[in-house]
């Protein structure tokens, strides 16, 4: 299928698939991506083409050879998996928006899991589906100067470098990426993570993950210190929707997410949290890990505090809705709207009052 080349006609492939194409059941459909499949053959070869592989991959030496690095890994693990690239899409109309809430607290969940760190993919269980808090554009500055969470991600996997050299997916409101089949060869942990383009290369790890697939998703970006709009909250809940209603129809085992657009897009991370408790699935073996490190503090407040807050306001942010009776996600967005949530600057959705 031909490439997509704006957000807008990403949003409405949907409306186009055969019907062979449509996930039944589920309120989410898809397509096959622009570079549908790239064979473990052909990214063999592009690993082993040079000693120098980071050099096709970044201008500065330094990241050039966190890609050499991971180069060196990547090669002495044996592979078999392609990767199979598809575009995810809500299905039109706003059915998904009835989809029922889970309104179970977390303390009572064994399946929810919240870890105040980094992703660790070493012990994860092949097909897991791990979440990529990407731009709009998948990877990002990968290849250029950025190094937040999605540029490592990219920089960790050699498979995932590869393939986002191919072709750099650019996602519309509605819709996500997957990539299955994808290793993480490389690791490094929070401190490390934190140092961004001073990352210290020597506390690089080998990781050798089983085959993951990794879901790239964006969150809207929010400006100043105003609360959401109503479209920016229904983009995030879009979002973390097509998470959930994606591992499910890929039976992924485990999902790894965490604080979706509540870095540099300044999001409300409580409400990140609260999003994905509602939306992870009552039924069903799904097991959600919820990554939520805070590397810096801009108040009063230490990050260990800024991180148990931010537990605690989600964990209250369920109880009154589960005080109001919601059923729906549609009711619980309407409530969660009157609460008119703030962004995080100077920490304020954590420290502030988010609602009245």
């Amino acid at each position: 299928m031909a490439e997509s080349s704006g957000g807008n006609e990403h949003d409405q492939g949907a409306t186009s698939l055969n019907k062979s194409e449509q996930v039944r059941g589920q309120g989410v459909a898809f397509r096959n991506a622009h570079c549908a499949e790239l064979s473990r053959i052909t990214i063999t070869a592009e690993l082993s083409k040079t000693t120098n592989f980071g050099s096709r991959f970044a201008r500065s030496q330094w990241k050039k050879d966190i890609y050499n690095r991971c180069a060196q890994s990547a090669l002495s693990q044996e592979k078999e998996t392609d990767i199979v690239s598809k575009v995810w899409t809500v299905k039109p109309g706003d059915a998904w928006l009835n989809t029922p809430v889970n309104l179970y607290p977390r303390s009572e969940r064994s399946s929810f899991l919240c870890k105040g760190d980094v992703y660790d993919y070493q012990y994860l269980g092949a097909n897991a589906l791990v979440v990529d808090f990407a731009n709009r554009r998948v990877g990002g500055g990968c290849f250029g100067e950025g190094f937040v969470q999605e540029e490592q991600m990219v920089a960790q996997s050699a498979d995932f470098a590869v393939r986002l050299r191919c072709h750099q997916d650019v996602m519309g409101r509605g819709s996500a990426c997957t990539y299955q089949g994808v290793h993480i060869d490389i690791w490094w942990n929070r401190e490390q993570a934190a140092q961004k383009n001073s990352l210290d290369i020597n506390a690089v790890e080998d990781c050798h993950s089983q085959p993951l697939t990794i879901i790239a998703v964006d969150a809207p970006v929010m400006r100043g210190r105003g609360s959401y709009s109503k479209e920016a909250l229904e983009m995030l809940a879009k979002k973390t929707y097509l998470v959930m209603e994606v591992g499910q129809c890929l039976a992924a085992p485990t999902i790894l997410s965490g604080l979706l657009g509540g870095g540099a897009f300044r999001g409300n991370r409580p409400l990140i949290l609260l999003l994905h408790l509602l939306l992870q699935p009552v039924e069903g073996s799904i097991d959600v890990q919820f990554h939520h490190p805070i590397f810096w503090s801009f108040s009063r407040f230490t990050i260990p505090q800024l991180e148990q807050r931010m537990l605690e306001l989600a964990d209250d942010m369920l109880l009154r809705l589960s005080a109001k009776g919601v059923s729906t996600l549609r009711e619980a967005l309407e409530e969660i709207f009157s609460w008119e949530l703030v962004t995080s600057h100077d920490d304020i959705d954590i420290v502030g009052r988010y609602a009245s």
